[in-house]
């Protein structure tokens, strides 16, 4: 899609998504639900790439995505009872899974998680991850470098931080019925955290540091996850700030 244009990747989405669809539904047995999963899967990712085409620049491309994500939230929420299947199939895991597990955390605990904002947010992180690796792919075939000051360059619209901040703010908010709100939130701050893992990248860069810096940096959010909300709100206060003034590479 990216190098050959929509027609040419939407053929290789069909292509792909009728082999796919047909087995996840040897596995499950249910045809509707394959064709959903691979819709979900692949359309996507077609979509971003074409607007990735079209706009020629990868944090518009990502803060339209982040847009169509909240949207989705609110369809699920509010107008299916898609969020309760989640929910339903999420307690199901965790029910299999503290069967195995010797000290395992409280059911309800995790069952009081914003569940259908971890799951869509792993969805869009997921689509957009594998648009990172299309471009990068295709900047090394003809314009080696490209993905990399693309990458280091990814920053959101003060527009879109100032929505995921009132998010915030109302998240916090001592009133009933705000799980919408914490969904999206969820949604928010994934994307903010792509643009925060960008200026790690683009710090080690700039600095001349070695890539050890960046695996090391990798290994605390793995073993701290809550350095990941850290990270997430670096990439927020990036939008109003732009850290990457403030860093100039070493003189020689």
């Amino acid at each position: 899609t990216l190098r050959k244009g929509p027609k040419e990747g939407i053929l290789n989405l069909l292509l792909g998504g009728a082999l796919a669809s047909l087995f996840i539904f040897q596995l499950s047995g249910n045809l509707f639900a394959a064709i959903v999963s691979v819709l979900f899967g692949l359309f996507p990712a077609w979509l971003f790439a074409v607007i990735l085409r079209e706009t020629v620049s990868l944090s518009i491309t990502i803060e339209i995505a982040a847009y169509l994500g909240l949207i989705v939230v609110v369809i699920f929420h509010y107008f299916s009872n898609l969020e309760n299947n989640i929910v339903e199939q999420f307690k199901s895991a965790l029910q299999q899974a503290t069967h195995t597990m010797e000290n395992a955390p409280a059911l309800p605990e995790l069952a009081d998680l914003p569940i259908l904002g971890l799951f869509l947010s792993g969805l869009l992180m997921t689509q957009l991850i594998s648009l990172f690796f299309a471009r990068y792919w295709q900047a090394a075939l003809f314009n080696p470098g490209g993905f990399k000051r693309e990458f280091h360059q990814l920053r959101m619209s003060p527009r879109f931080a100032w929505i995921v901040v009132g998010l915030v703010v109302i998240s916090i908010l001592p009133m009933a019925n705000l799980g919408i709100f914490n969904q999206l939130l969820v949604v928010g701050l994934a994307v903010f955290f792509l643009v925060g893992l960008s200026l790690l990248h683009y710090l080690v860069g700039v600095r001349q540091l070695n890539t050890s810096w960046l695996v090391g940096a990798y290994v605390l959010m793995v073993v701290l996850p809550h350095l990941i909300l850290l990270v997430a709100v670096f990439g927020l206060a990036d939008s109003w700030f732009n850290f990457r003034r403030l860093w100039q590479a070493p003189q020689a």
